[in-house]
């Protein structure tokens, strides 16, 4: 029966690599691009101390019917990067974006445009003056420190006059169609039957501490990994299949809602299909009672802990996503930043609190006690961390969630840690979002005479503030052996228990499911 069991575990994972490389191909070919307008060409340009005629720095692109576009635009130089500025124009002249730049390459954006024509027009800037000029024109700077910092930056005083620099162009324009219905559709059915493949050989796998007195933990590890690839599979699966459906029934909906879609589909996936798929699942699993304590004024000490573990793991996990993908931003904290504040709150303040701590410290916790502390806090990290697809937000998830389940076991009442997790998602996704959003013009420049400016300034230092003084908190507390856990008689070594947690084939369906996200996250979709 154990060779079985490690049989359809490595069948599932092989049917979730599937998943995601079908999905990850889809993504990457699910826009049709047909080219336009190409064109390249190579000019002199002269640094003088007035700005030179621009004419042969403009090109115009004829748009053959209405659509979505992308133009993709490229500066090369020779040697000086001298600044250009950057606009592309619809068929009436208006601006539709703006930059500047001295060298660039690879970028290029999408927009809406009418059958016509689209400029996009290269102006030189030789001085402070020309860059004044263009900022004042097409720039939206919320006063003149802005714009005098910019062209503090542009060091317009140390570039040699009357060189002479080669510069490269290069514009591009792409009609940008929809996957064929077929593809579409193709690609549904193909998730579908992986999705529901996966489901029977997870319950193939099977759940084999179900009702039994056990003693042997990689048994009952081998049962938690079951029940929780089957929540990944519920989940993932649903939240997939529920986007790509919905793109088939309205194209285009998706993309022109993604912010208010992505939020609905993880309260749906997440409260209503997954919670009752691991509820079912777990609800005949024996389970050792914890005993309940108050908490009283210590929960204060926990929550000064958890921006003790958040703050410095933001840190962390902010220079690994600068690192891997050159953002140090993830694709969630654009959809925080850009979701209205009352949805933000529903489902980042209230929902995913109550549901994730139900589901990765109350129905995790009680199963895996009778095995000691050690495994319950150690597991419920990781799978928590790993849980949130990116490096963004896995190094302080793991971490909160190791506090969150040292609390947990602590007073064995699960209203404590939900109170804990909502105060850290509301100070973080909803209070600091807000003002960020509050101090940002539409361009993303800060509007320094905004009056939420001050205000958010106290709000970081009080958040860098508890933050600090929870890390030397932690230490302390650490050095003092106060967050110590409890061994029991008889509980397996902690040696034993990594080994248990990393040999079970079973939790390796889901840490694989996870790691499918981490890859999706990364794929450059």
């Amino acid at each position: 029966m154990k060779k079985f069991r490690t049989l359809f575990s490595i069948i599932t994972i092989v049917l979730i690599a599937a998943f995601f490389v079908v999905f990850i191909n889809y993504g990457k070919n699910s826009a049709v691009y047909e080219t336009v307008f190409n064109e390249t060409w190579t000019q002199d340009i002269v640094v003088t101390d007035s700005m030179p005629d621009s004419a042969g720095l403009s090109k115009t692109i004829s748009i053959p019917e209405d659509g979505k576009y992308r133009i993709s635009v490229d500066v090369v130089a020779d040697a000086y990067s001298f600044i250009h500025g950057i606009v592309i124009k619809d068929k009436d002249g208006n601006a539709l974006t703006s930059m500047t730049a001295g060298s660039m390459t690879g970028w290029s954006e999408e927009f809406d445009l009418k059958a016509g024509t689209c400029t996009v027009e290269f102006d030189y800037l030789a001085n402070g003056d020309g860059y004044r000029d263009f900022a004042k024109q097409y720039y939206t700077f919320s006063n003149d420190q802005q714009l005098e910092q910019a062209v503090k930056n542009a060091d317009f005083e140390t570039m040699e006059k009357n060189a002479i620099d080669k510069v490269e162009y290069m514009v591009e324009a792409e009609k940008v169609g929809d996957a064929l219905p077929e593809v579409k559709r193709n690609t549904f059915i193909l998730l579908l039957v992986i999705t529901v493949l996966m489901t029977f050989t997870v319950l193939a796998a099977g759940m084999p501490d179900a009702g039994e007195s056990e003693t042997d933990l990689k048994r009952r590890l081998g049962g938690t990994g079951v029940r929780y690839a089957l929540f990944f599979v519920a989940v993932f699966g649903f939240q997939i299949l529920f986007s790509l459906g919905a793109d088939i029934l309205k194209p285009g909906y998706v993309d022109d809602h993604m912010v208010a879609f992505q939020l609905l589909a993880t309260f749906l996936s997440v409260d209503v299909v997954g919670f009752p798929v691991i509820y079912l699942a777990s609800r005949k699993i024996p389970v050792k009672k914890i005993e309940e304590h108050g908490i009283g004024a210590k929960w204060l000490l926990y929550l000064l802990l958890s921006f003790g573990i958040m703050v410095p793991g933001a840190v962390i996990g902010a220079a690994f996503q600068l690192l891997l993908s050159g953002s140090s931003t993830s694709p969630i904290t654009g959809i925080l930043f850009s979701s209205s504040v009352i949805p933000r709150i529903l489902v980042v303040g209230i929902g995913a609190p109550i549901f994730e701590e139900l589901i990765f410290r109350k129905l995790l916790c009680d199963r895996l006690y009778k095995y000691g502390e050690f495994v319950c806090v150690l597991l419920s990290g990781l799978m928590f961390g790993l849980f949130h697809g990116n490096l963004s937000q896995f190094f302080y998830a793991t971490g909160l969630g190791m506090l969150f389940a040292f609390v947990y076991l602590r007073t064995g009442r699960i209203r404590y840690t939900i109170a804990l997790h909502m105060t850290v998602n509301l100070a973080s996704s909803v209070i600091t979002a807000g003002l960020m959003n509050a101090i940002m013009d539409e361009n993303g420049q800060v509007i320094t005479d905004s009056p939420m400016v001050p205000v958010f300034g106290l709000w970081m230092l009080l958040y860098a503030g508890m933050g600090f003084v929870g890390v030397v908190t932690l230490i302390i507390l650490f050095a003092k052996k106060k967050l110590a856990l409890v061994s029991r008689p008889g509980e397996p070594g902690r040696i034993e228990t990594i080994k248990a947690m990393l040999t079970s084939p079973e939790m390796w369906m889901f840490y694989a499911g996870c790691i499918g996200i981490f890859v999706y996250s990364y794929s450059g979709i």
